[in-house]
């Protein structure tokens, strides 16, 4: 019979998957600051022809910084749930061992110092959970903010189109900017929403199993 992957367990495997795809979403973002570079210095060249193309790799710029330092600090935050989610485990582990221990005691003597003890882990392991819930929260709270941060960028590689359209000596060229931006922030937002909904799913089944 398969054995139930717990909450615990869970979020410690969603933990290193999360972890990837934020590395994934890191190197799109360096990815995208090298694109920056190659495009102003074409947008350089064109001269006053592309002139609006220049804000617009400016805003480029700023997502990609912006993506980066988002990634820094989500990851960050991801290695605190790894901790929470070890901690928990041992707790939840031992709680079910002096839980047994308790049932199997029964009028036994010194059984009644075991319920103190329960108690206690049992405060603990809520403790832990609640860690557990508040640090979650946080985290897909920020993923939506990278979400909802990129989400212009549709509208940008639009504008970016028009304005390399002003430049045919160079268009071609400020075209394939505009496709890459556009490429990118889909990735980002794909690899942002994975993160999301497996961080969702941990909440879910915390939230149904509760202190355990």
């Amino acid at each position: 019979m398969k054995k139930n992957t717990t909450a615990q367990e869970t979020i410690l495997i969603t933990a290193g998957t999360v972890t990837a795809e934020l590395n994934g979403v890191n190197e799109i973002a360096k990815d995208m600051t090298l694109g920056v570079m190659n495009a102003k210095t074409i947008s350089h060249r064109a001269g006053e022809s592309a002139k609006g193309f220049r804000p617009i790799t400016d805003y480029i710029e700023q997502v990609a910084r912006d993506v980066s330092q988002a990634v820094v600090r989500i990851s960050q935050d991801v290695s605190v749930l790894s901790r929470l989610a070890v901690s928990y485990h041992r707790y939840g582990k031992i709680l079910k061992t002096y839980q047994c221990v308790q049932q199997e005691a029964g009028q036994a003597e010194h059984a009644s110092s075991l319920p103190p003890v329960i108690e206690n882990l049992e405060r603990q392991a809520k403790e832990d959970r609640n860690r557990f819930l508040q640090n979650l929260e946080g985290l897909i709270f920020q993923l939506n903010e990278m979400k909802n941060s990129i989400r212009s960028s549709k509208v940008i590689s639009t504008v970016s189109r028009v304005e390399a359209a002003s430049s045919q000596a160079f268009r071609q060229s400020l075209e394939v900017v505009a496709d890459d931006l556009e490429i990118s922030t889909e990735k980002i937002r794909e690899r942002v929403m994975r993160c999301n909904q497996q961080l969702t799913t941990v909440m879910a089944q915390i939230q149904r199993e509760g202190v355990a």
